[in-house]
């Protein structure tokens, strides 16, 4: 069962679900972040041998993907600016919270298409920082994790190696 929700609502569901006899051996329960919020503890509603998709929101983690942010962007407006065809055309929006300017960036979609072209390399033995046509990062470095018993039978969340 594949579950994305919020924590709370989780509690709830995966209360309806032991009562319904939906958490047992025959069952494999997969969470979304948003469900495992603090790694270090879990619901009791929660069975054990749940897992959880999880990828690193952490300040360090953030700061780290600054770097690798400003060479998309740079990236972007390199290829913008080297095509022939955006000759005279600004990438300066006009747009303003006072009233006094445009309310969309008429050439924000077109910078957008070379945004989501951009490729970055990142770390060896990793792929490329590429884009799907959406706009959506083509390859995320997720975590798996387990909820196993802990210290005292606290539920806690153990990445799986």
């Amino acid at each position: 069962m594949l579950l994305y929700c919020t924590r709370e609502e989780a509690i709830g569901i995966l209360t309806a679900a032991r009562d319904f006899h939906l958490t047992g051996e025959n069952y494999v329960w997969v969470v979304t972040q948003s469900v495992i919020e603090n790694p270090l503890q879990a619901p009791n509603q929660f069975p054990v041998g749940m897992l959880g998709v999880h990828f690193d929101t952490s300040s360090s983690s953030l700061v780290n993907e600054i770097t690798t942010a400003i060479k998309v962007y740079a990236y972007g407006v390199e290829d913008y600016s080297n095509d022939n065809r955006n000759s005279g055309r600004s990438l300066n929006t006009q747009l303003s919270c006072e009233g006094a300017g445009a309310s969309r960036w008429d050439t924000g979609d077109r910078f957008f298409r070379y945004l989501r072209n951009v490729s970055v390399e990142v770390d060896t033995g990793k792929p490329n920082l590429e884009f799907t046509q959406d706009g959506v990062l083509k390859a995320a470095e997720l975590k798996i994790m387990n909820l196993r018993p802990g210290i005292s039978k606290q539920l806690v969340w153990e990445e799986v190696s």
